[in-house]
């Protein structure tokens, strides 16, 4: 009974991390050191060594929606010739509020269902935001702990009250401004579940990050990034890390726009035997490792 337990346990640990390297933002890793998310949509299906697809939980999905459905959302976008401005500044997260409205963003960014699956997809997302909430006060309390030298921060970008009216409420903050943006940023060897690792011991990795759809196209993930390496100069690092998935052309283009290069990569067949599938592909969620050139 406890052996089935602690598999059940296991699997779910390691199996967190997939879909939220399918969300349309910049990236999707996992958090803190020793966390990983994944949660489950239809679209990510299995296959046998003949290509037959084998839908997981028994869940009957429609291929004609499924199929696709991701690499349509990560394609590259042209760049605007013109930015909407919003009067935004980026801080660490610390109050409730603000972990909670970045929870919030977290879920609805990186967890996204297909139109005819709306309903169990709000649900879900009201779910991972709770889990997503209690995982960001765990950490903040570990931080505050005096023998604490972990090296890490969750970064928010919040929009001034009045400046970005289609923000959904459960983004906005007592004062009436509200969190357009997030990253989480952490100094460790290696990020958990993932095989690509940079070369110095003194890394710094990004993770998470993800803009409001009402605040998109408005530099906010540019000023976000832009902290974010402030502060790893501030720490140190000898390198700025960011792993995203190789489908995800939106993600490298905003990356590589911003000093970022592709370091390593991961192989089609390494991502088919770790069971990274996309859209039904396997393999089709292999990874790269990108460092910033400007750091």
């Amino acid at each position: 009974m406890h052996g089935s337990v602690s598999r059940q346990v296991k699997g779910q640990y390691l199996a967190r991390c997939c879909l939220r390297q399918c969300a349309q933002q910049r990236l999707v890793v996992p958090r803190w050191p020793g966390r990983q998310c994944r949660p489950r949509h239809p679209s990510f299906e299995g296959r046998d060594s003949q290509g037959q697809a084998s839908s997981r939980r028994g869940v009957e999905t429609s291929t004609a929606q499924a199929q696709g459905f991701h690499h349509s959302r990560l394609a590259a976008t042209p760049t605007p010739t013109t930015r909407r401005q919003l009067h935004v500044g980026v801080r660490e997260a610390s109050t409730d509020e603000e972990l909670w409205a970045c929870s919030r963003l977290r879920s609805v960014s990186f967890y996204v269902y297909p139109p005819d699956r709306k309903f169990a997809g709000q649900l879900h997302q009201k779910n991972m935001a709770k889990e997503e909430f209690e995982a960001l006060c765990t950490a903040r309390a570990d931080m505050q702990k005096v023998d604490c030298t972990d090296r890490a921060a969750c970064l928010i970008a919040v929009a001034a009250p009045g400046s970005c009216p289609d923000v959904p409420p459960d983004l906005m903050l007592p004062d009436g401004a509200a969190v357009v943006g997030s990253l989480d940023l952490c100094a460790v060897r290696a990020l958990p579940g993932e095989v690509l690792i940079g070369d110095s011991s003194n890394s710094a990795y990004l993770s998470n990050v993800c803009v409001a759809e009402a605040a998109r196209r408005c530099s906010v993930g540019g000023l976000l990034l832009r902290q974010a390496r402030s502060l790893a100069k501030h720490w140190g690092v000898d390198d700025l890390l960011v792993i995203i998935m190789a489908a995800n052309q939106s993600a490298r283009q905003f990356y590589e726009s911003n000093g970022f290069y592709v370091l390593k990569e991961e192989s089609p067949d390494r991502a088919h035997h770790r069971g990274r599938c996309l859209d039904g592909i396997s393999g089709g969620g292999r990874t790269l490792l990108l460092r910033d050139s400007l750091l």
